[in-house]
């Protein structure tokens, strides 16, 4: 099974995890948060990013996902990307949600799904209400 490891600002990550488990009713192995405070050193979360996702794939890879391109988190987790290891970046719940739902998918299958979720939990709201 793929490995996710949400690498995000300090509280993101953990507060998307968490209503994740909560609304899915479960706690998910092989899943992992790596916060980035917003006030540190690149340099010094490097070699334990590495080690982060050295520790999770099992074989099967790692999905990052990190919350905003551009921004620290993503660029520190883009140095890492290699065969074994992809990278999307805009992390919403949706996204979150999708990945978590569909892990039995090969790694580069688990990518386009959480870009399909991102996009589809973005919408303009009509005064309606959601449709």
């Amino acid at each position: 099974m793929v490995s996710i490891l949400i690498v995000a600002h300090e509280g993101i990550g953990e507060a998307l995890l968490g209503i994740a488990e909560k609304v899915l009713d479960t706690c998910f192995a092989q899943v992992e948060v790596f916060p980035i405070p917003l006030s540190y050193d690149l340099s010094h979360h490097e070699a334990d990013l590495h080690r982060a996702i050295e520790r999770l794939d099992e074989g099967d890879g790692v999905l990052m996902l990190a919350d905003l391109i551009g921004a620290s988190p993503c660029n520190l987790a883009a140095a890492e990307l290699d065969l074994n290891v992809r990278l999307v970046s805009g992390l919403n719940l949706s996204m979150l949600l999708k990945v978590l739902n569909t892990r039995r998918l090969g790694l580069d299958a688990l990518a386009e799904r959480a870009l399909c979720g991102g996009r589809e939990g973005v919408m303009q709201v009509a005064a309606a209400g959601c449709v």
